[in-house]
């Protein structure tokens, strides 16, 4: 490899920051998403709340709340990630370096196993190996989860210039504005 994961991390956080039509393909993540759920029957989710130029997951929140099914997200504080049930996304919220939404730290811990986690990525290559921010906290998550492994990405995140560590998770799918990248054996 030429580049390292940080300098790649650097190159790839500018990459997402220029995409262009973004409103219309976050929509086509979320049409494609909510297909996918809907195939899986998934009634519970562990998602992000996304915040700056990452894939926005928003309005999939609001609607799986909506539709009366059970939403968690993580929580990470010093050094460690728990899993927190949200009932209801404020609507003006700000979130911190980590991607804490500010009342996370109030909420309650899930006490429920989600079907699907949905997670958020810098970069991911033909492996369904995705290129994180480096604190890890995704793949001690994913080690031990049991459903299904989602990641959503734009088309330009793409990009085989990393490989996986000992370390790292894999995803079963990961949903671009044009595409599904799947595990043969998930669908």
């Amino acid at each position: 490899m030429s580049v390292t994961k940080n300098e790649l991390r650097k190159e790839m956080k500018n990459r997402r920051n220029s995409i262009a039509n973004r409103v219309r393909k976050n929509r086509l993540i979320f049409q494609r998403l909510k297909q996918l759920l809907l195939h899986f029957n998934v009634d519970s989710i562990f998602i992000y709340v996304s915040f700056g130029t990452e894939t926005d997951t928003h309005e999939i929140i609001r609607q799986f709340i909506k539709s009366g099914k059970s939403v968690c997200i993580p929580y990470t504080d010093s050094g460690t990630m728990s899993v927190k049930t949200l009932h209801a996304l404020p609507e003006n919220f700000a979130a911190d370096k980590q991607g804490n939404i500010e009342c996370a730290a109030y909420l309650p811990d899930a006490e429920f196993k989600c079907d699907c986690a949905i997670v958020p990525m810098l970069a991911f290559n033909d492996g369904l190996y995705r290129l994180g921010y480096g604190g890890g906290y995704y793949d001690r998550f994913l080690r031990d989860f049991e459903g299904i492994k989602i990641g959503i990405a734009f088309d330009e995140q793409y990009n085989n210039d990393f490989t996986e560590e000992e370390t790292d998770v894999g995803l079963d799918i990961i949903v671009s504005p044009e595409r599904i990248f799947q595990r043969k054996e998930i669908l």
